[in-house]
């Protein structure tokens, strides 16, 4: 892909929810998109825990990235549960620089949620 169509899927993602929402015009819900993705996600896992095939998916889980200690990376499932995280490498500089925002900015959104369950 170009560096234009990169910078416009950037965007895209941003704004995803919101289009949903729009498009739908009060008709219903995004909740079926994350409904399917949970659905997704618990399959290959429960395929992984039974030592299938096809057993990787993007999950937000406890492996450090860049300082990072929960980021959404490719995980590999197996019998034992979390095997391991595919490695993120080859980006391009926009990519990087994007990358960088968004460790730095999980990091801050971690460290108010476990302040918050400290407290609470």
């Amino acid at each position: 892909l170009d560096e234009n169509t990169i910078e416009a899927l950037d965007q895209h993602v941003q704004t995803a929810v919101t289009e949903v929402v729009d498009a739908l015009a009060g008709a219903g819900s995004a909740s079926l998109s994350m409904a399917y993705s949970a659905a997704e996600l618990v399959d290959v896992v429960i395929r992984g825990l039974k030592g299938g095939q096809h057993t990787s998916a993007c999950a937000y889980v406890n492996w450090p990235y860049q300082g990072c200690y929960f980021f959404a990376q490719v995980t590999n499932f197996g019998p034992q549960g979390i095997e391991g995280v595919q490695k993120i490498d080859n980006l391009r500089p926009f990519e990087e620089k994007r990358m960088a925002e968004s460790v730095e900015k999980v990091k801050e959104d971690v460290k108010k949620g476990v302040e918050y369950a400290d407290s609470h």
